[in-house]
């Protein structure tokens, strides 16, 4: 008997808590609002799909004035899933994701006042990989829908660049996030 194949689309809302780490740069690493949607198929056990993320926070730029500039934080991730348990009608997922980040700055560019002599940066997008891994907590409700509870963790690599004594260093840093999603998708076939 072949396995029943179903498909989901869904939306997606939660919170995004950014590394700490980054406050060393500038960051607000507050918690953070975040949205997206998801697109599954699978079987009783395995599904493959893509997810897209969206979280935005803000660097200060210019700490003697206070500039801001806003940091959007678009993801989109290749995700696999495996069915780990079923419990009371919740079935427990275990996720593995990765993709590509865009962060993009708004604006785009400042001026900083080195000394009496303006200085205009331009503040280009960073694209960067990313890897994650989750749990998903999941019940189907009637009319065909799927309501779910996601908890993930992210990693994903910067070239970070700060002042070591008189030196000004770069190097790539390795930081990671970590997200809570409620999900709501729409589900044909049958699982």
């Amino acid at each position: 008997m072949a396995p029943s194949l179903w498909l989901s689309l869904g939306l997606l809302a939660g919170t995004t808590q950014i590394d700490q780490r980054l406050a060393d740069y500038q960051w607000d690493t507050t918690l953070r609002p975040a949205w997206g949607a998801e697109a599954l198929a699978g079987t009783h056990r395995l599904a493959v799909g893509a997810r897209i993320w969206r979280t935005e926070s803000q660097q200060t730029l210019d700490p003697t004035t206070g500039d801001d500039a806003r940091v959007g934080a678009s993801t989109a991730e290749l995700v696999g899933r495996v069915r780990l348990s079923d419990w009371l009608g919740f079935g427990l997922w275990s996720d593995a994701s990765g993709g590509w980040m865009r962060l993009s700055y708004n604006p785009d560019q400042v001026t900083i006042d080195a000394g009496g002599t303006p200085v205009t940066v331009q503040l280009a997008p960073i694209d960067t990989w990313t890897a994650g891994l989750s749990l998903a907590l999941e019940r189907s409700l009637p009319g065909g829908w799927n309501a779910g509870l996601q908890a993930g963790h992210r990693w994903y690599e910067l070239e970070a660049v700060h002042r070591n004594g008189s030196t000004i260093e770069s190097r790539s840093e390795r930081f990671g996030d970590w997200t809570a999603r409620l999900a709501l998708a729409r589900r044909w076939g049958r699982s």
